[in-house]
């Protein structure tokens, strides 16, 4: 199985990353952070490879031995961040729709995990981390909806949190 976690920074996707794999046997967990910063063909082809990657290691070496692939962060933060950051989305069309098919080739969950806005911002202060900026939060935390009301994969909207796990565990991932 592939189970992608997503949302806006400090929602807490490492922090139910890392419980899951703890809790879950034969699970691995890619963390992608590749923040890329130009905006050329190049640069676009790159992460395109990079995500092709992370599937290929699934397809190839985890899902043989029966394995769980977490990644923390995939595409989608592409599609979110990218053209309100940077003001350009580095994946073609053509890219993203590989990309989402290759993902239903699988058992998958896509995961958003969402928190109040207050939640962020008081994260990111103890934290430290200011990648996102404040002004930024409303409209990736729009996107993020727009693309979960749109996607075509498997998907569940959760709460950051204890029970959050217990759902992922015990509910959520028998029935994919």
């Amino acid at each position: 199985m592939i189970l992608i976690l997503e949302g806006i920074d400090c929602a807490g996707k490492t922090w139910m990353a890392e419980r899951l794999l703890k809790e879950l046997p034969n699970t691995y967990l890619i963390k992608h952070g590749n923040r890329p910063t130009e905006d050329t063909p190049a640069a676009s082809f790159t992460l395109y490879k990079n995500y092709k990657a992370m599937l290929d290691t699934y397809q190839f070496a985890i899902k043989p031995a029966g394995g769980t692939l977490i990644l923390d962060r995939f595409y989608m933060s592409e599609l979110v961040y990218g053209p309100i950051t940077r003001r350009c989305n580095l994946l073609t069309p053509d890219y993203e729709k590989e990309l989402e098919g290759r993902i239903k080739e699988f058992p998958h969950l896509y995961v958003e995990i969402t928190a109040s806005r207050d939640q962020i911002i008081e994260r990111m202060k103890t934290r430290g981390e200011f990648y996102l900026k404040v002004e930024h939060l409303d409209s990736i935390m729009e996107e993020y909806a727009e693309f979960y009301d749109g996607t075509k994969l498997n998907r569940a909207r959760i709460k950051s949190g204890e029970s959050s796990i217990d759902f992922l565990k015990n509910e959520r991932l028998k029935d994919v």
